[in-house]
């Protein structure tokens, strides 16, 4: 097993990596192989979890939407206040 080296910085396709399943992120950072087999759940990891992001992705949308909403409130409500 070669462990990657570690770097100062993280990119945004390592952070997507993180994202989308930290477990594999974990595992291809320290340099664990993947067997025949981890390929094949890897393969099924990545249809579940897609599976799962389209059924419940809109509510992740909907939470950055609320953010927003409420951030956005929050600028009115002090600028009328100042």
């Amino acid at each position: 097993m070669t462990k990657k080296p570690d770097n100062d910085y993280i990119s945004a396709t390592e952070i997507s990596e993180y994202v989308f399943c930290s477990v594999a992120w974990y595992m291809d950072k320290e340099g664990y192989p993947r067997s025949k087999e981890t390929s094949k759940r890897f393969r099924r990891g990545t249809r579940r979890h897609r599976f799962l992001l389209a059924k419940y992705g809109f509510i992740k949308a909907a939470i950055v939407s609320l953010v927003i909403i409420v951030a956005v409130a929050i600028i009115v409500l002090v600028g009328l206040i100042h």
